[in-house]
């Protein structure tokens, strides 16, 4: 089989970009592109009930085809050419969208970096990529039940694009917290999290469980406040 330019395949098949200097070269120790046994051992329990996800910044399809695996539905949105056409391959269940989650509609810069999962919205980008407000999108999406949120930084922008589905369906949400990364797209941990529980979400945890918010890179899991009786 002829691969397209700049990608792999693994034993199993399944495509991982050629020269990527982190999942790929964890994909190929594991056989797999999922590569984080203990993070899926850790999140499963929390989303009993999950039947829709959105995976925001699905790169190759680490997570997706986790989710897929466990009988949901996913919409994976991925703007980096390579790492989208690896998703559509690995997850070809998934509705697999080739945008960066905005604010609003425009084209993007983006910067494709050797660490494929590192790739980001940027100034200095050599790409020019579409970006939507996912809040836009969902007119022909199903609504989400889970969204994990990885975007190197961008996190705040797609936020405000999805604040209208966040406050009619209140996902859960898992979003990284990369203090660099957001402090180059002009925001910060401290922000990021206000404007998510201003949306009516409260932080339930922290991974690694032994995070703390003073840590240069972790994840949340957001989930919306009970209603008061």
């Amino acid at each position: 089989m002829n691969l397209p330019p700049g990608i792999e395949a693994l034993p199993n098949g399944q495509w991982v970009v050629k020269g990527d200097t982190h999942h790929t070269v964890w994909s190929r120790q594991h056989g797999n592109i999922i590569t984080d046994p203990y993070l899926f051992q850790w999140l499963k329990p929390h989303l009993e009930g999950v039947k829709v996800v959105w995976d925001i910044g699905a790169n190759i399809g680490d997570h997706t085809r986790q989710y897929l695996d466990w009988g949901m539905q996913v919409v994976a949105v991925e703007p980096n050419p390579l790492a989208h056409e690896c998703l559509f391959h690995n997850c070809p269940e998934a509705a697999c969208i080739p945008f960066a989650a905005s604010d609003k509609k425009e084209v993007v810069r983006f910067t494709q970096l050797e660490n494929i999962g590192a790739s980001r919205v940027a100034a200095e980008g050599e790409l020019q990529i579409e970006a939507r407000p996912m809040d836009e999108l969902l007119k022909n999406l199903p609504a989400p039940d889970f969204v994990k949120l990885d975007i190197e930084g961008h996190e705040a922008f797609a936020i405000i694009g999805m604040a209208g589905t966040l406050t009619r369906h209140k996902p859960i949400l898992f979003v990284e917290m990369n203090a660099g990364a957001l402090a180059a797209q002009g925001h910060n941990v401290e922000g990021l999290r206000d404007m998510i529980e201003h949306l009516g979400y409260y932080a339930a945890a922290l991974y690694p469980p032994e995070a703390t918010w003073d840590d240069l890179q972790f994840d949340v899991l957001f989930k919306s406040k009970p209603i008061p009786e």
